[in-house]
């Protein structure tokens, strides 16, 4: 849950133009679960390709950068953090889903999808408010319905959905 929280504080953060705390808000999330690192991409889509953001992008990379130094530095100092990290189970959940080519070759499809889907982002040009938060939304869905995923990424694409039906005025 925190990790969705903290996400979801620096959406709301940059909805408000508090762009260093959004920044710091982010690396939160990520330093609270390394797999936030997904919604990454679409922040940078966001920004680049919104031309009254894009001045602005240096004050969300600020907060990016002092969030990393609080929180970032101390755990690449320590090689028992290397260790955790890449020993994690939880991270070769993104290869178990492939395609077999032949006795050698495999397609992994989520990194595939992945990196389509942000290229499709990337390619919509400007990204509003509401499709920022589905192009965020969508890539934590993705994850969820294309690996084993924990419960956690079912949690963690809850405030998009909430996002979603309180734009659509179903409530």
């Amino acid at each position: 849950i925190v990790p969705a929280l903290f996400l979801t504080i620096s959406i709301y953060l940059l909805q408000i133009y508090r762009l260093k705390l959004s920044g710091i808000f982010l690396m939160f999330a990520i330093s609270a679960k390394l797999s936030m690192v997904v919604v990454l991409p679409i922040f940078m889509i966001y920004f680049l390709n919104n031309l009254s953001l894009r001045p602005l992008l240096w004050k969300f990379i600020f907060g990016l950068l002092f969030g990393f130094a609080i929180l970032g530095v101390p755990f690449l100092l320590s090689p028992s953090a290397y260790a955790m990290l890449f020993s994690n189970p939880e991270l070769s959940k993104i290869f178990n889903l492939s395609l077999v080519i032949s006795e050698t070759s495999r397609i992994y499809l989520l990194p595939l999808v992945y990196l389509i889907f942000v290229s499709y982002c990337w390619f919509i040009g400007r990204l509003n408010l509401e499709l920022f938060k589905a192009c965020c939304g969508i890539v934590l869905i993705l994850i969820v319905l294309m690996t084993p995923a924990s419960m956690g990424w079912f949690i963690w694409s809850l405030p998009f959905l909430v996002f979603y039906v309180a734009a659509s005025g179903r409530l």
